[in-house]
């Protein structure tokens, strides 16, 4: 299992939660900033690997309930909106994939963008061409811009060895 940090600690949703193996409720990481600031999530992959994605697995809990096939349009209907954005699995929208070479978010450079919620109980995989020993996951904005919930995040790609050697950190373009 992989280290990983995230901006502060909502109930028991500590950050190992997203990196346990297990995308299911009981396993989320809940990040918050109770400061009211941005919302933050990162893995440490304990060397400069080379990325390919990064997969997010979301929550399906919605107001304390499991909801299953439920329309995403209908759930996010302008009118119904506002009254929704304390359900859990609207936690994973508005937010950025980010890679970066030292452990501080605030270095890190944009991988990918995710404007919409995620399906209740779905994933989302971001193309991520990067090589980069951390991730990050950022909440950019909305009115709980402070919270998170991630389930599970999924890193593909392999580490980079120069003869023993790490190799430097580069940015390439994201496809």
């Amino acid at each position: 299992m992989k280290h990983a940090i995230q901006s502060g600690d909502l109930g028991d949703g500590d950050a190992a939660k997203g990196v346990d193996g297990f995308s299911t409720n009981e396993y989320c990481a809940h990040p918050r900033n109770s400061d009211g600031g941005i919302a933050w999530y990162s893995v440490d992959l304990g060397g400069i690997h080379q990325i390919f994605n990064v997969t997010v697995y979301n929550t399906d809990v919605t107001d304390g309930r499991v909801i299953k096939s439920k329309p995403l349009s209908l759930l996010c209907h302008p009118l119904l909106l506002p009254l929704l954005l304390s359900i859990e699995f609207l936690r994973l929208q508005h937010f950025t994939i980010n890679v970066g070479n030292t452990s501080n978010v605030e270095e890190h450079t944009e991988c990918s963008y995710q404007n919409d919620p995620i399906q209740a109980g779905g994933n989302a995989t971001f193309g991520c061409n990067f090589v980069a020993r951390y991730i990050s996951l950022r909440r950019e904005r909305g009115s709980d811009s402070n919270l998170l919930t991630i389930c599970e995040l999924v890193v593909i790609g392999h580490p980079l060895r120069d003869k023993g050697k790490r190799k430097r950190f580069s940015f390439e373009t994201c496809t």
